[in-house]
């Protein structure tokens, strides 16, 4: 193993506990954490504290390990985390360089953890020379989903919960594939929960389970109700996302509108592909939507889907334009309710 090494990783709980097992035993341990250095300024400051740590021997200590965390203004294609200002990247690479041709000695360790390093940049080119660098890919689709599904359940039954029929899928889709917000996630159930002896439901998802990291905020509570044509659960998802939304009501009119039309829109192209070719309109969805999406499409026809969607993305250019903006929250709220409404000969009101 190298003196030095670069994990990086989407996902920080995944990437902290590979870190942790390399510094683990270390006789002193030095920790640079960049969790907070938006700013030029703090970056520079963190990585001079970094350079010193670890060209720094241990004097009173056998051996030494500087950890710098959540070092996610390496260099980086992309604009979230934003990549590195000229003054940083070029500090990176006279870094690098130094690292490349040091001496190191063999009681002392460097761990370099962040989120996204561009592997045709000139720190990582300088870094394959000197590093050990562990990149862990992002899974996607299917597997993304069958990855945080097992550790969701894993870190369930060590707090003790398991999930009812539904309740796992519909935990993963709000909570998304953040280890850490999945344990936290759970962590909340736990405590919401407390000593009833019994799995969590679809509704504890729905009651306190918040969207983990990258996740918006939980239009699709809102969009459920809908596909139900339950005025009472919708109102009181509309409400419940409020409370979370912060900023403008423009703003929240914004994102739940926007929500609700592309579910009108999905809802409408899966009717329309199930009646030429059953089983088609799983296209593009996963298979927890798409049973959604059937439960839901015997109470709609496909003209008061595209009805529905037509009508929310005139509200949603509305909540988009200056003179629209004042009064849209109410008018949401009014469409709503008036989606939910029975058409002649139908069920799903109430």
């Amino acid at each position: 193993m190298k003196s030095v090494t670069i994990i990086i990783g989407e996902d920080g709980y995944l990437v902290d506990r590979a870190a942790e097992k390399i510094v683990a035993g270390a006789s002193l341990l030095e920790k640079i954490d960049s969790v907070a250095s938006e700013k030029e300024e703090a970056q520079l400051r963190d990585l001079a504290a970094v350079r010193e740590s670890f060209f720094t021997p241990p004097f009173m200590e056998p051996d030494k390990t500087t950890w710098w965390r959540n070092a996610d203004f390496l260099p980086q294609a992309g604009k979230s985390p934003p990549a590195p200002t000229k003054t940083v990247k070029e500090a990176l690479e006279k870094f690098a360089a130094e690292l490349a041709a040091a001496k190191v000695a063999p009681n002392q360790k460097l761990v370099i953890t962040g989120k996204r390093l561009l592997a045709s940049s000139k720190f990582a080119k300088e870094a394959a020379k000197f590093a050990d660098v562990n990149v862990m890919a992002a899974l996607k689709g299917r597997q993304a989903v069958n990855s945080a599904s097992a550790s969701a359940r894993e870190l369930a039954a060590e707090s003790g919960l398991s999930f009812a029929p539904g309740a796992l899928e519909a935990f993963v889709a709000k909570v998304g594939f953040d280890t850490r917000s999945i344990l936290n996630e759970i962590a909340k159930l736990r405590d919401y929960i407390g000593g009833e002896n019994r799995p969590v439901t679809n509704d504890d998802v729905s009651q306190v389970v918040s969207p983990g990291i990258g996740i918006e905020a939980p239009v699709w509570d809102v969009t459920d109700a809908l596909g139900e044509r339950d005025a009472v659960k919708a109102l009181a998802a509309l409400e419940r996302m409020a409370r979370l939304e912060s900023g403008s009501s423009s703003g929240f009119a914004i994102a739940v509108t926007t929500g609700i039309e592309g579910f009108f829109r999905q809802m409408a192209a899966c009717a329309d592909a199930e009646r030429t070719k059953p089983g088609s309109g799983a296209a593009g969805m996963t298979p927890f939507t798409y049973r959604k999406c059937l439960g839901f499409l015997p109470k709609w026809t496909v003209g008061e889907l595209r009805r529905e969607r037509a009508r929310f993305l005139a509200l949603r250019q509305r909540a988009v334009s200056v003179a629209g903006k004042e009064g849209t929250e109410a008018l949401m709220v009014a469409e709503v309710a008036r989606a939910c409404m029975t058409s002649a000969g139908k069920g799903g009101a109430r």
